[in-house]
C-alpha cells in the first residue's frame, strides 16, 4: 500500500513504513522492489564514511608499532596487549551501547560514539607513558562499542531484504578500505612527521561526521495487531530471551571467536610481518598491507552480493556460503605464511596472502545479513552488539596471545597456527548455525507483523 506520503515495504519479518526524505519520489510502486531513493543512498554514504574512519583509527596504530616499540622499549607481548587493549572497551559497552541504539536513537547514539572514539584517537598521539596508550585505546573502543549495530539497524531499515546482503556488504568493505588508509596514511604520515601525528590528523573527520550526523533519518518500530499498531519499546531482558530461544544467532556470534582470532591477527601484525620477512622499511610494508586491504575489500561487497543471490528461495545458502568463504583463506594464507618461511618470492606471496584476504573479508558482511534476518526491527541493534562484542574479546586475545607465542615461536609460526584455529574453528561452529536456520527462522517468523517507519 502506497500513498503520496508514504511508501510501504515488506519484508520477511516486517511492514516497512517510509517517509519519502525531501527531494525522494513520493510516489513509488509498493511491495519489496520499492527503489530507495537518492537520499536514502546519501545518507548511507555518511555512515559508510563514518565507518571507514572508524577502522582507520582503530587499526592505524598497526602501522607504526615498531616505532612505539623503539620508543617505549617494549617487547612483543606489551605490543599486542597495547594494541589489543582497544577491543577491552569495546567488549565492556557493545551491549549497553547496543540497547541504547534501540531505546533511545540511532542516529544521536552514531553522533555521540563517533565524537568519543575521535577524541580518544587524539589522545594516543598525546600519550607519554606505555599505560597512556592503553587507556587511550580502551576509550577509542569504548567509543566504537556500539556503532556497526546502528548502523546495521540503519541499513536492514532503510533498505528490503532482498538487497540487504548487498548493502550490508558495500557497508563492510569500509572495514578493510579503513584499515588499508589508516595503515597507508599512518605510514606515510609517521615517516613525515613522527608517528604521533597520525592520531591528530585521522581524528579530524570523525570529529566533522559527528556532527553532520545529528540530521539523519532514523526508525521507530511499532507491532501491527488485529486493535491497530503499538509502538515496540525494548527491554534488555525480552532481547536476551529472543537470543537465548535462537541458537542460529547463538552460533554466529560463537564462530567470531575463532575468526576473529585470525584475522585481527593478521591487521595487528601485517605491517611488522613484512618488516621482518621481507626486509621491507615501515612505509614500504605499510603500502602493501594497505594496499592489499583495499583490494581485498571487495570481498565484503562480493560476498554479500552473492549470498543475495544464491539465498532468494533458501536464506540458510547465507551461512552455507561462508563455509566457502573460510576454507578459501585456510588454503591459500598457508601458502603464504608457510612460503614467506622457505623463500616464496614478494609477488607470489602477495598473490596468495591477498586472494586469501578477499575470501576472509566476504564472510562480514554475509554474516550479519544472516542475523538481521533472523532478527525483528526492535532487536536488531541488540542483537548485532554481541558481533562486535565477541569479536572484541577475541581481538583482544589475538593481540595478547599472538605477542605471547611471538616471543616464544616467531611470528611466521604463530600466525600459521591461529590461522588453522581460525578458519578451521570458524567452518566448525558456522556448520552448527546452518544446521539450526530454518528452525529458529519459523520461531522468529511467528512473533507476527511489525512496521518499521523511517522518518
Amino acid at each position: 500500500m502506497a500513498t503520496a506520503s508514504l511508501t510501504t515495504i515488506s519484508t520477511e519479518h516486517s511492514t516497512v513504513v517510509i517517509k519519502p526524505p525531501h527531494g525522494d519520489r513520493a510516489h513509488q510502486p509498493a511491495g519489496d522492489q520499492v527503489k530507495p531513493g537518492l537520499s536514502t543512498h546519501g545518507w548511507f554514504s555518511v555512515i559508510w564514511i563514518i565507518y571507514l574512519f572508524d577502522y582507520a583509527d582503530r587499526f592505524a596504530i598497526s602501522a607504526v608499532l615498531p616505532a612505539i616499540q623503539k620508543e617505549f622499549a617494549l617487547n612483543d607481548a606489551q605490543l599486542g596487549l597495547m594494541s589489543g587493549s582497544l577491543f577491552l572497551g569495546l567488549a565492556i559497552l557493545a551491549v549497553p551501547c547496543g540497547l541504547a541504539v534501540d531505546r533511545f536513537s540511532r542516529k544521536y547514539m552514531i553522533s555521540i560514539m563517533t565524537l568519543v572514539w575521535s577524541v580518544a584517537t587524539w589522545s594516543t598521539g598525546l600519550a607519554k607513558s606505555f599505560t597512556g596508550l592503553i587507556v587511550a585505546r580502551i576509550f577509542v573502543g569504548a567509543g566504537e562499542a556500539g556503532y556497526n549495530p546502528a548502523g546495521y539497524a540503519l541499513i536492514a531499515a532503510w533498505y528490503p531484504q532482498h538487497m540487504r546482503g548487498t548493502m550490508v556488504g558495500l557497508f563492510n568493505m569500509a572495514q578493510p578500505l579503513g584499515v588499508g588508509l589508516g595503515v597507508i596514511l599512518a605510514g606515510q604520515l609517521a615517516a613525515q612527521f613522527g608517528w604521533r601525528a597520525v592520531f591528530g590528523v585521522l581524528a579530524l573527520p570523525g570529529i566533522l561526521l559527528a556532527l553532520v550526523m545529528l540530521f539523519a533519518p532514523d526508525y521507530k518500530t511499532s507491532k501491527v495487531s488485529v486493535s491497530g499498531k503499538k509502538a515496540v519499546r525494548t527491554g534488555l531482558m525480552d532481547t536476551l530471551r529472543f537470543i537465548g530461544g535462537n541458537r542460529t544467532l547463538q552460533w554466529i556470534y560463537l564462530a567470531q571467536l575463532p575468526i576473529t582470532v585470525y584475522i585481527m591477527t593478521c591487521a595487528i601484525w601485517g605491517p611488522t610481518f613484512f618488516v621482518r620477512q621481507y626486509g621491507l622499511t615501515l612505509a614500504a610494508a605499510a603500502n602493501a598491507v594497505g594496499m592489499i586491504t583495499i583490494i581485498a575489500g571487495l570481498g565484503a561487497l562480493c560476498g554479500g552480493w552473492l549470498s543475495d543471490r544464491v539465498s532468494r528461495n533458501n536464506p540458510k545458502s547465507r551461512i552455507t556460503i561462508c563455509l566457502l568463504y573460510l576454507a578459501i583463506p585456510l588454503v591459500f594464507h598457508s601458502i603464504a605464511i608457510l612460503g614467506s618461511m622457505r623463500g616464496l618470492s614478494w609477488p607470489l606471496f602477495v598473490a596468495c596472502y591477498g586472494f586469501g584476504q578477499f575470501f576472509a573479508a566476504a564472510n562480514w558482511g554475509t554474516l550479519v545479513a544472516a542475523g538481521l534476518d533472523q532478527a525483528p526491527p526492535h532487536y536488531r541493534a541488540t542483537s548485532q552488539s554481541f558481533l562486535p562484542m565477541f569479536q572484541a574479546i577475541a581481538t583482544l586475545g589475538a593481540g595478547i596471545v599472538s605477542g605471547l607465542l611471538s616471543d616464544m615461536f616467531g611470528l611466521p609460526l604463530t600466525m600459521w597456527s591461529l590461522l588453522l584455529v581460525g578458519m578451521i574453528g570458524g567452518i566448525l561452529v558456522l556448520n552448527a548455525a546452518r544446521k539450526s536456520y530454518d528452525n529458529d527462522r519459523r520461531n522468529t517468523d511467528s512473533m507476527g507483523e511489525f512496521t518499521v517507519e523511517v522518518e
